[in-house]
Order: C-alpha cells, then sequence, then structure tokens
C-alpha cells in the first residue's frame, strides 16, 4: 500500500530511534524532540551497562594538602653523570691530596 506519492508506509517510530523524528534530516527541530508516536518506545540497547565515569578530580587538593604540600627533598651530592672526564680526574686527585694534608697538619698539631 503505497501513499499518494508513491513511496511506502513506513513507521514514525523508525524516524525517531534513527534521530530523524517526523521531519527531513536538515531540520532543527530533529535534535530537540522525538515524535509523540515514539515517545513511549525504549530505545535500542545492545545489552551492555551504561557507561562509567572515566575521570574525576574531586578530593584530590584537600588529600594533596592534608599533610602539606612539600619541596622537593634536594641530594647533598648532585650526580656527576655526563661531566666532563678531565674535570672529574681533577677533582679526585685535588680530593686525595686535600685529606692527606690535612692529616699531616692533625699530626704536626698534636706534636
Amino acid at each position: 500500500a503505497k501513499d499518494t506519492h508513491g513511496h511506502e508506509p513506513h513507521d514514525p517510530c523508525e524516524n525517531a530511534l534513527l534521530g530523524l523524528g517526523r521531519h527531513p534530516p536538515h531540520s532543527l527541530s530533529v535534535l530537540r524532540h522525538r515524535s509523540p508516536a515514539c515517545r513511549s518506545a525504549p530505545l535500542p540497547s545492545s545489552g551492555e551497562m551504561a557507561k562509567s565515569k572515566n575521570h574525576t578530580a574531586h578530593n584530590q587538593s584537600y588529600k594533596n594538602h592534608k599533610n602539606g604540600i612539600k619541596k622537593v627533598k634536594k641530594h647533598k651530592y648532585t650526580s656527576r653523570k655526563g661531566m666532563d672526564p678531565k674535570f672529574l680526574r681533577n677533582q679526585r686527585y685535588a680530593k686525595k691530596h686535600n685529606r692527606a694534608g690535612a692529616a699531616d697538619e692533625v699530626e704536626a698539631t698534636e706534636e
């Protein structure tokens, strides 16, 4: 049974489920409502549960400030990785001889 324009009749709910409503796709009212004939019709489900919340920052700043936000602890000696090898060698010799000189001075003062 075709209508006066030669088109097959269709269920108004079909358009609503597709998001078309009663109006052509270019109409802005498509976004505002579903057709009255279908308001109680359930939307198709794929059998999956609703998606859960992905992210929230709730309570995080409270937790961060509870014990205070601390400064990063500085190390006593920074890493020498990647430093100039010639400089490092000289540092080793300087420390070694500095210690030896200090030991000689301590012995001299004890006498």
